[in-house]
């Protein structure tokens, strides 16, 4: 077997063994992960009251309990995982109605995901080394969504194979991915918005693509919309109407601590500077529709990886909570890596290496109460990934969009 080929089937079992250390260090012991935990505990209401959600005031409880747990913590306490509250559309709790074996069900599904989102960017990015395995299989961010046994990553994969099927010309196999992405966690429109516009410019086939996704996959939703209990429709209705009541960033600001401090959003940032949440996340959007007709000036054809790369920076930077960067560094560095000499790659090598590490020293002093920044040592004094390493990256994106081949990345 070929080296390549023994990477593959390495990756799929490393995928493989952490969810079944995963399963083995929670299920085994009567625990859920964090983030599945606020998952069950929704389909439980939901089976109960038709709705997963709870009030506003019990979603700001819910914030006022991690900030309390995270204070007895980095007091020498005690402070236990909290799960914050359920603020996605009904249609996650609704999957996950409480049954023998779902959980052990879902971890394998969040595994199969990760493999797959992994295998796809490498193989559509054209990256043939091995060494990218290695990069994706360790990327902190991801391990760290994983181990919490987030569904972004279940999102992330959709996100990722269905807008590679519209830049195939398959938008009848993409909508039901984008549908489904959508009806777990909507800010994942705007990878498809971003991926689209681009799209619609071009190749015929992927403009009919753009609209046969966007049409199908609309009518998917609705569909699954009248599939909800009434009270979870009334309910979803309630939140899409005023999300941000459900954040933490209705609190107090004394109480938005430790969320506000792993929050690298910008939207977090213009908050901290007086902005309200409403105005800052508009002021986001507007930059959001901004690049993206920047990018649509590009030429006609620009690759799908780094048209994907750009619209995935610009979903971490302008959704308005962003406590992860799973996969940010390798996805950005795959997009570059066509157009970059040797000097060039290995300077920006260094730098994705730099960032992961510093992810890694951030977990690792947070896990030692040493550190309150989670995933990340930047501090809201001092913003440097808000303020230097998101908007250099959406740069950096720019000019993959924009840039040609060179003649040796052709050659391969």
């Amino acid at each position: 077997m070929r080296r390549r080929s023994w990477g593959v089937v390495g990756f799929l079992a490393w995928w493989a063994l952490l969810a079944a250390g995963l399963g083995a260090g929670t299920l085994g012991q009567g625990q859920l992960p964090v983030d599945y935990r606020s998952y069950v505990e929704a389909a439980i209401r939901a089976n109960a009251t038709g709705s997963p959600y709870t009030t506003t005031d019990a979603a700001a409880a819910a914030w006022r309990e991690i900030h309390r747990a995270s204070v007895a913590r980095f007091d020498g306490g005690e402070g236990t995982a909290v799960p914050g509250p359920y603020i996605y559309p009904p249609t996650l709790a609704l999957l996950l109605a409480p049954g023998p074996g779902v959980a052990v069900v879902y971890l394998a599904l969040l595994a199969a995901a990760a493999a797959a989102l992994g295998l796809l960017w490498r193989w559509s990015a054209g990256l043939r080394s091995p060494w990218w395995l290695l990069a994706l299989a360790l990327s902190p961010d991801l391990l760290a969504v994983f181990a919490g046994g987030n569904a972004e990553i279940v999102v992330l994969a959709l996100a990722f194979a269905a807008p590679w099927l519209v830049w195939q010309g398959r938008g009848l196999l993409a909508a039901p991915l984008a549908a489904l992405a959508l009806l777990i966690k909507p800010h994942a429109i705007l990878i498809f918005l971003a991926v689209g516009a681009l799209g619609l410019r071009g190749d015929p086939r992927r403009r009919r693509a753009v609209w046969w996704a966007v049409g199908l996959g609309a009518a998917l939703m609705a569909l699954e919309a009248l599939r909800w209990p009434p009270e979870a429709r009334a309910d979803a209705w309630a939140y899409l109407l005023d999300p941000m009541a459900y954040q933490y960033f209705a609190l107090p600001p004394a109480e938005q601590w430790p969320m506000s401090h792993w929050n690298r959003a910008p939207v977090q940032s213009l908050v901290a500077l007086g902005l309200s949440p409403e105005l800052a996340q508009a002021l986001m959007l507007s930059l959001f529709a901004a690049v993206v007709a920047a990018a649509s000036l590009a030429r006609p054809s620009p690759r799908f990886g780094a048209v994907f790369a750009l619209a995935y920076t610009l979903y971490i930077a302008v959704k308005p909570v962003t406590w992860s960067l799973p996969l940010f560094e390798v996805v950005v560095l795959g997009a570059l890596w066509p157009q970059l000499g040797t000097w060039g790659r290995r300077a920006a090598a260094l730098l994705a290496l730099a960032l992961a590490l510093s992810h890694w020293v951030a977990f690792g002093l947070f896990a030692a109460a040493r550190h309150p920044g989670l995933l990340t040592l930047q501090s809201p004094a001092v913003p440097w990934e808000t303020a230097l390493v998101l908007p250099g990256a959406v740069l950096l994106c720019l000019y993959a969009v924009a840039s040609r081949l060179r003649p040796e990345a052709k050659a391969r």
